[in-house]
């Protein structure tokens, strides 16, 4: 049995190469060790993680552990099996840790309390209301217009303050913006963001299909990520994705949107924001300045509405 750090997984004969397991195939088990009097063997390709705190949750690049009432701790998802995938995933948190030192202290991303460069860990805020996503699929009719408007000019907000900075955050979704106790907004999660200074390295992960531009599908851009935003906007509005009362899968989306075909959008209070982000970006290349124009757009649209 090997251990490393907070994890136990089972070894392998050193004369071997590793068995080299994607992290999609490796099992994770969470134990809290207090509450156990011994600690199992790791099967296979299994990876026993020795809890921190809370789970709350598993991502692509890592685990995210309450660990008081204010601190959620996001650690690399450890994978052994695959040595070198393991540490560019560190180096993806890494990547998050300076893109949080970049913006700063903002009202639209989680306040950062700690980075520790040797176990690659980040301490974040927890906001209790976790993400958007979530919380509308769970609330649904309950929410107010006034709050799905409030929501879309704060996810504009945010997308113009990373564009601002040079940074293409890559998944515009509603599980990366989270909630917190006054149910305001904040982007989150940059492990597979982008540096503007750093175009041409691949990134980490892809928006869906449902958010991502048809034909920037290899390097995300400025262009994928207000794309991204004008899928967010109806995603908040309409409390589904788009082409999802059609029961379309994101493959069939992408398709769509390729064709020029998107979902009717002229019922919507915010349609011609929608449009404008669907439609302009297909038309053409978008600098950081442009979300200025989109924000202004939301800033009008929305003016008597929150």
């Amino acid at each position: 049995m090997g251990r490393c750090q907070n994890y136990l997984y089972k070894d392998w004969d050193p004369n071997e190469e590793p068995p080299m397991y994607d992290s999609a195939k490796v099992k994770h088990t969470f134990i809290e060790p207090e509450k156990v009097s011994k600690l199992p063997e790791p099967e296979d390709g299994e990876v026993i993680y020795l809890a921190k705190g809370e789970f709350l949750g598993k991502g692509t690049h890592g685990i995210i552990e309450r660990v008081s009432p204010k601190t959620v701790v996001k650690t690399p998802l450890p994978n052994p099996y695959n040595p070198s995938e393991e540490v560019d995933i560190r180096l993806y948190v890494a990547l998050e840790a300076d893109i949080y030192k970049m913006i700063g202290p903002h009202p639209r991303v989680p306040r950062v309390y700690g980075y520790d460069p040797e176990t690659y860990c980040l301490t974040l805020e927890y906001l209790p209301n976790g993400d958007l996503e979530t919380y509308i699929r769970r609330h649904g009719d309950s929410i107010s217009s006034r709050r799905r408007y409030r929501w879309i000019r704060q996810a504009a907000e945010a997308v113009r303050l990373l564009h601002a900075l040079g940074i293409i955050h890559s998944d515009i979704h509603p599980r990366n913006f989270l909630l917190d106790a006054h149910l305001n907004l904040k982007i989150a999660d940059f492990a597979g963001a982008m540096l503007v200074s750093d175009y041409g390295d691949p990134p980490s992960g892809y928006p869906s299909g449902y958010f991502r531009h048809p034909e920037h599908e290899e390097y995300p851009d400025f262009v994928n990520d207000v794309f991204g935003l004008g899928s967010l906007i109806y995603f908040i509005e309409t409390g589904r994705y788009p082409f999802e009362d059609e029961a379309v899968d994101s493959s069939e989306a992408q398709n769509r949107f390729r064709e020029d075909n998107f979902p009717d959008t002229s019922g919507l209070v915010c349609g011609d924001i929608i449009e404008e982000c669907w439609v302009w970006t297909t038309q053409s290349d978008l600098e950081p300045t442009d979300m200025t124009a989109i924000c202004n757009l939301v800033d009008d649209t929305l003016l008597f509405r929150i």
